[in-house]
């Protein structure tokens, strides 16, 4: 069985797990759990490596620099711009439908309350025969660098802007839910029983 290893980046840790590279354990245990939902038939796919959104574009001003040789004309950068990056985005098969998925309608955004599955999923009406998707962020339980203030702003943003909804998961509180996985189920170093 694989272990996870530590890899140190200046002053960051990222996480190594059979040769991809993780921000952090929750991102693993959770690839634990997808890993599971594609050899039961549950998920089509599971994308680690997703595309980044703009959400709101740099903001630029102009000004006029003299020179020894004249003056020319300079543009420069005013407010950066906000982009957001998913952590996973699971396509679904259709049989999740009754067990993990939850449909919902851009139109009626107040159904999210009455939501039963764990995970969400949005269809967007301009491209009906695209396969159900969810959007993934991944926290631990443990919030840090103001995550807890930071992650709505952009949660509201990609959906007011892009149409997708990105849903949080903390993958220990995921798996009291719903199951878990077998990789989990071992400690990080993969050679003994993991107390759960």
């Amino acid at each position: 069985m694989d272990k996870i290893e530590i890899i140190k980046t200046g002053k960051t840790k990222k996480y190594k797990y059979q040769d991809q590279v993780f921000d952090s354990k929750e991102e693993i245990y959770f690839s634990f759990f997808c890993d599971d939902l594609i050899k039961n038939g549950y998920a089509v796919s599971v994308q680690k490596n997703c595309p980044t959104y703009t959400l709101i574009e740099e903001a630029e001003y102009y000004w006029i620099k003299k020179a020894r040789h004249g003056e020319y004309n300079v543009i420069s950068n005013l407010l950066q711009s906000v982009k957001y990056t998913p952590d996973f985005i699971i396509t679904w098969h259709d049989k999740a439908l009754e067990k993990f998925v939850y449909i919902l309608n851009k139109e009626d955004v107040s159904a999210l309350s009455k939501k039963r599955n764990p995970f969400i999923a949005v269809i967007d009406k301009h491209y009906p025969n695209d396969k159900l998707k969810t959007y993934i962020d991944v926290k631990g339980s443990f919030g840090q660098h103001g995550d807890a203030v930071k992650f709505p702003l952009l949660q509201k943003m990609m959906f007011s802007t892009h149409g997708i909804y990105v849903q949080k998961v903390v993958p220990k509180q995921l798996f009291e839910k719903t199951f878990v996985p077998e990789r989990y189920k071992y400690t990080d170093g993969g050679t003994r029983g993991r107390v759960l």
